[in-house]
């Protein structure tokens, strides 16, 4: 995943065709780790900026 870049819904569609179940899975485990790390950095800011 270092070589990342923007798929469009076409060429996404197609890699995801190409995959086995087991790798898709793998894929999506990996996008929600990703979501679930920027909504976890974002709970930490502290609430109204700067003190």
């Amino acid at each position: 995943m270092e070589n990342a870049k923007m798929l469009t819904d076409e060429e996404l569609a197609k890699e995801l065709a190409k995959m086995t179940p087991a790798e898709r899975a793998q894929a999506m485990a990996y996008v929600m780790g990703l979501v679930a790390g920027k909504a976890q950095a974002k709970a930490a800011e502290p609430a109204g900026g700067a003190a």
